[in-house]
């Protein structure tokens, strides 16, 4: 019975580790710790009931994580500084696993994670009429979801390597892995580390589970050395066909029995009517779960006729304004630059001449090929770059805001063109969070038309 318990950071989930203790746990002493100065409702709440809070500034973190028999540590903490207390640290991920009681689909990936999550809650939930309830980087906190798990048939999570790494226990009915690239290196170290966080989504699995992974995966020797070791089924998708990874795929079936190669000539649906609101890799992920649900895929393709066409998904590649006859596309989701390079696929299909705007943080992750891969495009026309600094795309014209960089693309663009906000990197340098950074800049878009 834990009796003493520190929560190290108070943003969103620490708050909902601090609901969580309370509802469920009695007889408990909490104490918070967050190096930043939290807000008058935030040091108001803790007040009203009865938490203890330490001032960054007067105590050391140390102190605080002596005092405490268990530390529920947030996932922007890094672990590295607190590898002394190993014994002592939490994570939400855990603490789910013990607590809920539904069935649960966990998804994580560079790309394409938030996407497949929303589009399986919106699966389920409104096309199938099941009770689902999706969080975990988006949507709710998990912990939040346990204290209403009674109305819950399936919990659906978008889980991060930060919020995997710590992870001793979960493992969830289905998972999904959509692919991998280098990213957070800034947090990681390196790109091993970032794979090991990762594949914490599936290593307590066992045979009745299942494991949805790219095919690119057949040709990834960090996930091949542990095939031996995977007990759950795996689903292989074929998002990208290549002839390489089907004879791969063949030759690892003759010695492994729990695997499948799935490919969309297994679904017996016409691709044609899924709306043009995403990669049709991501939509291979989603009818793979349903496939191993056993849905109807008839009252998916009915639903999909009818009622399907005005959903989007909001700052992944989406298209919010044609004006003057130039189309604007908002892909401040894009946060690495293999996302960048999808967008830019999809866009020159409508062969239309495309001006891109670059920008945000590396984090860690070396970005200087990207402009190599672009001269692959025949319709990119231009590019700009949205940074405080940029070193890695030379050549490159660098603008501190929007309005000294529009001032510039609208002396070029013309109607027929498209304008694609895609910054491969992250969003940090002058905005909160790359919700935020599309905010900006759709607003700063349709402001600057109205006005000239």
């Amino acid at each position: 019975m834990l009796k003493k318990i520190g929560i190290l950071g108070f943003g969103i989930v620490g708050k909902s580790y601090l609901k969580f203790f309370l509802k469920l746990h009695a007889n408990l002493e909490i104490g918070i710790w967050d190096k930043r100065q939290l807000e008058d409702f935030e040091l108001k709440l803790i007040k009203d009931l009865n938490v203890k809070i330490f001032n960054p500034n007067q105590r050391k973190i140390q102190d605080f994580l002596n005092q405490y028999d268990y530390i529920a540590i947030s996932p922007g903490f890094s672990f590295e500084n607190f590898q002394i207390y190993k014994k002592k640290i939490i994570c939400e991920l855990d603490l789910f696993s013990k607590s809920f009681t539904g069935k649960s689909i966990a998804i994580t990936g560079t790309l394409g994670k938030t996407t497949i999550t929303n589009l399986l809650n919106l699966a389920l939930k409104k096309i199938f009429k099941i009770s689902v309830c999706y969080g975990g980087n988006i949507g709710l906190p998990m912990l939040n979801i346990i204290l209403q798990q009674q109305q819950i048939d399936y919990s659906i999570l978008e889980l991060s390597s930060f919020q995997l790494e710590l992870n001793k226990n979960f493992a969830p009915d289905i998972a999904i892995w959509t692919n991998f690239y280098s990213n957070h290196i800034d947090r990681h170290k390196n790109i091993k580390s970032y794979f090991w966080a990762k594949s914490k989504i599936f290593k307590f699995q066992n045979k009745n589970q299942y494991l949805i992974v790219s095919a690119s995966f057949l040709k990834e020797k960090l996930f091949l050395q542990q095939l031996n070791s995977i007990k759950s089924q795996i689903y292989f998708v074929e998002d990208v066909p290549e002839k390489e990874l089907k004879e791969q795929f063949i030759k690892l079936k003759k010695k492994y029995s729990n695997i499948v190669f799935i490919d969309k000539h297994r679904f017996n649906l016409n691709f044609s009517i899924l709306p043009d609101i995403t990669f049709e890799q991501n939509w291979l992920f989603v009818l793979t779960v349903l496939k191993i649900l056993k849905l109807d895929f008839n009252v998916l393709r009915r639903y999909l006729e009818t009622c399907f066409n005005n959903y989007f998904q909001e700052h992944r590649l989406e298209y919010f304004a044609t004006i003057n006859g130039i189309d604007f596309y908002n892909d401040s989701k894009a946060t690495v630059v293999q996302a960048t390079l999808n967008a830019m696929r999809k866009l020159e299909k409508k062969n239309k001449p495309i001006i891109l705007i670059l920008g945000g943080i590396s984090k860690g992750v070396d970005r200087s090929f990207l402009l190599k891969e672009l001269n692959n495009f025949k319709r990119l026309k231009k590019i700009f770059c949205l940074s405080k600094k940029n070193k890695e795309f030379v050549g490159v014209k660098t603008y501190p805001s929007f309005k000294e960089l529009f001032g510039d693309i609208m002396q070029i663009a013309k109607p027929g063109d498209q304008v694609l906000f895609s910054p491969s990197g992250a969003s940090f340098d002058f905005f909160e969070n790359y919700k935020h950074r599309g905010e900006i800049f759709k607003k700063f878009v349709l402001n600057s038309y109205k006005k000239g």
